[in-house]
Protein backbone atom coordinates (compact mmCIF):
# COMPACT_ATOMS: atom_id res chain seq x y z
CA UNK A 1 0.00 0.00 0.00
CA UNK A 2 1.22 3.81 -0.98
CA UNK A 3 1.73 6.44 1.59
CA UNK A 4 -0.71 8.14 -0.41
CA UNK A 5 -3.31 5.77 -0.29
CA UNK A 6 -2.53 4.91 3.30
CA UNK A 7 -3.27 7.96 4.72
CA UNK A 8 -6.37 8.93 2.17
CA UNK A 9 -8.12 5.48 3.94
CA UNK A 10 -6.78 6.81 7.62
CA UNK A 11 -8.18 10.18 6.92
CA UNK A 12 -11.35 8.84 5.61
CA UNK A 13 -11.72 6.88 8.86
CA UNK A 14 -11.42 10.05 10.86
CA UNK A 15 -14.38 11.50 9.25
CA UNK A 16 -16.10 8.68 9.53
CA UNK A 17 -15.55 8.70 13.53
CA UNK A 18 -16.14 12.65 13.28
CA UNK A 19 -19.51 12.43 11.90
CA UNK A 20 -20.51 9.33 14.72
CA UNK A 21 -22.20 9.09 18.16
CA UNK A 22 -18.72 7.80 19.27
CA UNK A 23 -18.15 9.46 22.63
CA UNK A 24 -14.47 11.44 23.03
CA UNK A 25 -12.62 12.47 25.46
CA UNK A 26 -11.24 15.70 24.70
CA UNK A 27 -7.37 15.94 26.25
CA UNK A 28 -5.70 19.41 26.71
CA UNK A 29 -2.60 16.81 26.19
CA UNK A 30 -3.55 16.53 22.55
CA UNK A 31 -1.65 19.60 20.26
CA UNK A 32 -5.20 21.01 18.95
CA UNK A 33 -6.64 21.15 22.00
CA UNK A 34 -4.83 22.91 23.93
CA UNK A 35 -3.82 25.57 21.46
CA UNK A 36 -7.31 25.80 20.88
CA UNK A 37 -8.21 25.90 24.35
CA UNK A 38 -5.23 28.48 25.51
CA UNK A 39 -5.41 31.05 22.65
CA UNK A 40 -8.54 31.70 24.41
CA UNK A 41 -7.59 34.98 25.80
CA UNK A 42 -10.50 34.31 29.13
CA UNK A 43 -8.84 30.77 29.49
CA UNK A 44 -5.18 31.54 29.77
CA UNK A 45 -5.91 34.73 31.59
CA UNK A 46 -6.23 31.82 34.77
CA UNK A 47 -3.29 29.90 33.68
CA UNK A 48 -1.45 33.29 33.78
CA UNK A 49 -2.25 34.47 36.91
CA UNK A 50 -1.71 30.94 38.76
CA UNK A 51 1.51 30.51 37.15
CA UNK A 52 3.07 34.40 37.96
CA UNK A 53 1.57 34.53 41.22
CA UNK A 54 -1.01 37.45 39.76
CA UNK A 55 -4.31 38.82 40.33
CA UNK A 56 -7.17 39.33 38.39
CA UNK A 57 -7.05 43.15 38.37
CA UNK A 58 -3.00 42.89 37.54
CA UNK A 59 -3.60 41.37 34.15
CA UNK A 60 -5.04 44.09 32.16
CA UNK A 61 -4.26 42.96 28.53
CA UNK A 62 -3.26 39.74 26.65
CA UNK A 63 -2.64 39.51 23.07
CA UNK A 64 -2.39 36.55 21.18
CA UNK A 65 0.39 37.10 18.53
CA UNK A 66 1.68 35.05 15.56
CA UNK A 67 3.42 32.03 16.94
CA UNK A 68 5.52 31.77 14.01
CA UNK A 69 9.33 32.23 14.71
CA UNK A 70 10.87 33.68 11.76
CA UNK A 71 14.99 33.24 11.07
CA UNK A 72 16.99 36.44 10.25
CA UNK A 73 18.20 34.64 6.77
CA UNK A 74 17.71 31.50 5.06
CA UNK A 75 20.95 29.55 7.36
CA UNK A 76 19.27 30.29 10.60
CA UNK A 77 16.16 27.99 12.04
CA UNK A 78 12.13 28.35 11.92
CA UNK A 79 9.85 27.20 15.03
CA UNK A 80 6.49 27.53 15.73
CA UNK A 81 5.99 27.82 19.42
CA UNK A 82 2.51 26.35 20.43
CA UNK A 83 0.98 30.05 21.40
CA UNK A 84 2.55 33.26 21.79
CA UNK A 85 1.41 36.26 24.14
CA UNK A 86 2.18 40.04 25.50
CA UNK A 87 0.80 39.92 28.68
CA UNK A 88 -0.39 44.06 29.37
CA UNK A 89 1.51 45.27 26.61
CA UNK A 90 5.32 44.46 28.08
CA UNK A 91 6.00 40.54 28.79
CA UNK A 92 6.44 37.90 26.32
CA UNK A 93 5.02 35.10 27.22
CA UNK A 94 5.29 31.42 25.12
CA UNK A 95 3.74 28.11 26.00
CA UNK A 96 4.80 25.10 24.72
CA UNK A 97 3.43 21.45 25.08
CA UNK A 98 5.52 18.80 24.07
CA UNK A 99 4.85 15.01 24.39
CA UNK A 100 7.69 13.50 23.31
CA UNK A 101 10.79 13.46 24.90
CA UNK A 102 13.47 15.43 23.21
CA UNK A 103 17.21 15.59 25.20
CA UNK A 104 18.07 19.15 23.20
CA UNK A 105 14.85 20.99 24.70
CA UNK A 106 17.10 22.65 27.05
CA UNK A 107 18.73 24.24 24.16
CA UNK A 108 15.61 24.49 21.89
CA UNK A 109 13.91 26.55 25.19
CA UNK A 110 16.25 28.73 24.67
CA UNK A 111 16.87 29.24 20.79
CA UNK A 112 13.04 30.32 21.60
CA UNK A 113 13.61 32.67 24.70
CA UNK A 114 16.38 34.27 23.22
CA UNK A 115 14.58 34.73 19.56
CA UNK A 116 11.60 36.70 21.58
CA UNK A 117 14.31 38.27 23.90
CA UNK A 118 15.86 40.17 21.02
CA UNK A 119 12.98 40.40 18.54
CA UNK A 120 11.60 43.78 18.27
CA UNK A 121 14.64 46.00 19.80
CA UNK A 122 15.55 48.42 16.87
CA UNK A 123 18.23 50.61 16.71
CA UNK A 124 19.07 53.40 18.79
CA UNK A 125 16.50 51.96 21.50
CA UNK A 126 18.16 51.24 24.71
CA UNK A 127 18.22 48.01 26.13
CA UNK A 128 16.30 49.04 29.56
CA UNK A 129 13.42 48.67 27.02
CA UNK A 130 13.47 45.35 26.29
CA UNK A 131 10.63 43.38 28.04
CA UNK A 132 10.44 39.82 30.35
CA UNK A 133 10.42 37.50 28.08
CA UNK A 134 8.97 33.91 29.89
CA UNK A 135 9.54 30.29 27.84
CA UNK A 136 6.55 28.17 29.38
CA UNK A 137 7.46 24.27 28.97
CA UNK A 138 5.08 21.54 29.26
CA UNK A 139 6.11 18.32 29.59
CA UNK A 140 9.66 17.88 29.62
CA UNK A 141 11.84 18.12 33.03
CA UNK A 142 13.39 15.03 34.31
CA UNK A 143 13.41 16.13 38.07
CA UNK A 144 10.88 14.53 40.94
CA UNK A 145 9.35 17.91 40.87
CA UNK A 146 6.24 19.30 38.54
CA UNK A 147 7.51 22.48 38.56
CA UNK A 148 10.70 24.77 38.05
CA UNK A 149 11.29 28.25 37.95
CA UNK A 150 14.72 29.29 36.57
CA UNK A 151 16.01 32.85 36.09
CA UNK A 152 19.84 34.08 35.54
CA UNK A 153 21.58 34.20 38.76
CA UNK A 154 24.79 33.77 40.45
CA UNK A 155 25.69 29.92 41.03
CA UNK A 156 27.34 30.58 44.24
CA UNK A 157 25.14 33.57 46.43
CA UNK A 158 21.98 32.72 44.58
CA UNK A 159 21.78 36.31 43.86
CA UNK A 160 19.18 36.86 40.55
CA UNK A 161 21.33 38.75 37.81
CA UNK A 162 18.08 39.58 36.09
CA UNK A 163 14.36 38.36 35.98
CA UNK A 164 14.23 39.29 32.37
CA UNK A 165 14.99 36.15 31.50
CA UNK A 166 12.83 32.91 32.96
CA UNK A 167 11.92 29.46 31.94
CA UNK A 168 8.80 27.64 33.86
CA UNK A 169 8.48 24.26 33.31
CA UNK A 170 5.72 21.84 34.26
CA UNK A 171 6.23 17.88 34.22
CA UNK A 172 2.68 16.43 33.97
CA UNK A 173 4.12 13.00 35.38
CA UNK A 174 5.63 13.85 38.36
CA UNK A 175 1.98 15.18 39.54
CA UNK A 176 1.64 12.14 41.85
CA UNK A 177 4.58 12.89 43.98
CA UNK A 178 3.60 16.29 44.65
CA UNK A 179 3.28 16.95 48.43
CA UNK A 180 0.19 18.16 50.44
CA UNK A 181 1.24 21.45 50.57
CA UNK A 182 2.03 22.22 46.74
CA UNK A 183 -1.55 20.37 45.87
CA UNK A 184 -3.16 24.02 47.39
CA UNK A 185 -1.20 25.92 44.83
CA UNK A 186 -3.70 27.21 41.84
CA UNK A 187 -0.81 25.70 39.81
CA UNK A 188 -1.40 22.49 40.56
CA UNK A 189 -4.84 22.67 39.38
CA UNK A 190 -4.30 23.93 35.93
CA UNK A 191 -1.72 20.91 35.70
CA UNK A 192 -3.81 18.58 36.89
CA UNK A 193 -6.82 20.11 34.39
CA UNK A 194 -4.29 19.65 31.71
CA UNK A 195 -3.30 16.06 32.41
CA UNK A 196 -6.66 14.87 33.20
CA UNK A 197 -7.88 11.92 30.91
CA UNK A 198 -11.68 11.80 31.69
CA UNK A 199 -14.32 14.14 31.71
CA UNK A 200 -14.98 13.13 35.43
CA UNK A 201 -11.28 14.52 36.01
CA UNK A 202 -11.95 17.49 33.81
CA UNK A 203 -15.24 18.00 35.77
CA UNK A 204 -13.64 17.67 39.21
CA UNK A 205 -10.80 19.73 38.70
CA UNK A 206 -12.67 22.66 36.95
CA UNK A 207 -15.65 22.73 39.29
CA UNK A 208 -15.53 26.33 41.45
CA UNK A 209 -13.10 27.66 39.04
CA UNK A 210 -14.46 29.69 36.42
CA UNK A 211 -11.35 30.35 34.56
CA UNK A 212 -11.32 26.37 34.01
CA UNK A 213 -14.89 26.37 33.96
CA UNK A 214 -14.95 27.87 30.93
CA UNK A 215 -11.68 25.68 29.45
CA UNK A 216 -14.32 22.50 30.25
CA UNK A 217 -17.37 24.48 28.15
CA UNK A 218 -14.87 24.39 25.06
CA UNK A 219 -13.76 21.44 25.05
CA UNK A 220 -17.31 19.94 25.24
CA UNK A 221 -17.51 22.32 22.35
CA UNK A 222 -14.81 20.53 20.52
CA UNK A 223 -16.21 17.23 21.38
CA UNK A 224 -19.80 18.02 19.82
CA UNK A 225 -19.07 19.81 16.62
CA UNK A 226 -18.05 17.78 13.55
CA UNK A 227 -15.20 19.64 12.17
CA UNK A 228 -13.61 19.93 15.87
CA UNK A 229 -13.63 16.20 16.38
CA UNK A 230 -11.78 15.67 13.43
CA UNK A 231 -9.31 17.91 14.09
CA UNK A 232 -8.48 16.70 16.85
CA UNK A 233 -8.80 13.07 15.99
CA UNK A 234 -6.67 14.21 13.36
CA UNK A 235 -3.77 15.38 16.01
CA UNK A 236 -4.73 12.15 18.55
CA UNK A 237 -3.79 10.07 15.13
CA UNK A 238 -0.31 12.07 14.32
CA UNK A 239 0.75 11.70 18.01
CA UNK A 240 -0.05 7.95 17.95
CA UNK A 241 1.75 7.40 14.69
CA UNK A 242 5.17 9.39 15.92
CA UNK A 243 5.31 7.34 18.82
CA UNK A 244 4.89 4.17 17.05
CA UNK A 245 7.45 4.67 14.68
CA UNK A 246 9.93 5.75 17.27
CA UNK A 247 9.30 2.51 19.42
CA UNK A 248 9.70 0.76 15.62
CA UNK A 249 12.92 2.21 14.79
CA UNK A 250 14.20 1.40 18.30
CA UNK A 251 13.55 -2.09 17.95
CA UNK A 252 15.45 -2.32 15.09
CA UNK A 253 18.84 -1.97 17.23
CA UNK A 254 21.13 -0.69 15.13
CA UNK A 255 24.97 1.57 15.83
CA UNK A 256 24.47 4.91 16.14
CA UNK A 257 26.96 4.99 13.11
CA UNK A 258 24.65 2.92 10.96
CA UNK A 259 21.56 4.78 11.19
CA UNK A 260 23.55 8.18 10.71
CA UNK A 261 24.54 6.72 7.62
CA UNK A 262 21.24 5.70 6.48
CA UNK A 263 19.92 9.24 7.53
CA UNK A 264 22.50 10.88 5.25
CA UNK A 265 21.37 8.72 2.33
CA UNK A 266 17.60 9.26 2.97
CA UNK A 267 17.80 13.29 2.93
CA UNK A 268 20.50 12.81 -0.35
CA UNK A 269 16.89 11.06 -1.84
CA UNK A 270 14.09 13.41 -0.30
CA UNK A 271 16.73 16.06 -2.23
CA UNK A 272 15.78 14.37 -5.64
CA UNK A 273 12.03 14.01 -4.66
CA UNK A 274 12.36 10.31 -3.96
CA UNK A 275 8.53 9.24 -2.28
CA UNK A 276 9.27 6.73 0.72
CA UNK A 277 8.36 3.79 -1.11
CA UNK A 278 10.89 4.86 -3.54
CA UNK A 279 13.52 5.35 -1.27
CA UNK A 280 12.56 2.26 1.30
CA UNK A 281 12.89 -0.16 -2.52
CA UNK A 282 16.26 1.62 -3.55
CA UNK A 283 18.05 1.27 0.38
CA UNK A 284 16.48 -2.06 0.64
CA UNK A 285 15.51 -1.67 3.74
CA UNK A 286 12.21 -1.74 5.16
CA UNK A 287 9.35 0.89 4.92
CA UNK A 288 8.64 0.62 8.97
CA UNK A 289 12.22 1.59 9.37
CA UNK A 290 12.87 4.58 6.76
CA UNK A 291 9.10 6.42 7.27
CA UNK A 292 10.34 8.03 10.61
CA UNK A 293 13.73 9.35 9.52
CA UNK A 294 11.84 9.96 5.92
CA UNK A 295 8.64 12.22 8.18
CA UNK A 296 11.35 13.79 10.36
CA UNK A 297 13.32 15.11 7.53
CA UNK A 298 10.20 16.06 5.56
CA UNK A 299 9.14 18.23 8.60
CA UNK A 300 13.00 19.61 9.05
CA UNK A 301 14.71 20.15 5.63
CA UNK A 302 17.42 22.31 7.15
CA UNK A 303 18.54 19.61 9.94
CA UNK A 304 21.82 18.02 10.02
CA UNK A 305 21.82 14.22 9.76
CA UNK A 306 22.79 14.55 13.77
CA UNK A 307 20.22 16.42 14.60
CA UNK A 308 17.38 13.97 12.83
CA UNK A 309 19.39 11.13 15.18
CA UNK A 310 18.71 13.46 18.39
CA UNK A 311 14.75 13.87 17.01
CA UNK A 312 14.63 9.85 16.91
CA UNK A 313 15.44 9.56 20.72
CA UNK A 314 16.55 6.22 20.31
Amino acid sequence: MTEKLKNKINDEQLKIRAISDEKITVKLTNNYAFQKIFKNTKIVKGFLMALLDLKEYEIKKIEITDPFTLGENDEEKEGILDIKLILNQNRKINIEMQNTYQDDWTERSLFYNCRMFTDGLKKGHPYGEIPPCIHVGINQMISPNYYHKFSLMDEKTKEIYSRKFQFHMIELKKLKYVKEKQKKKPLYRWAKLIAAQTWEELEQESKGNKYMERALEEMIKISQDERERYLYLREEMAESDRASQIQSAQRIGRKEGEILKLISLVQKKILKNKTLPQIAEESEEDTIVIEPIYTLIKENPEAEKEEIYKMLNL
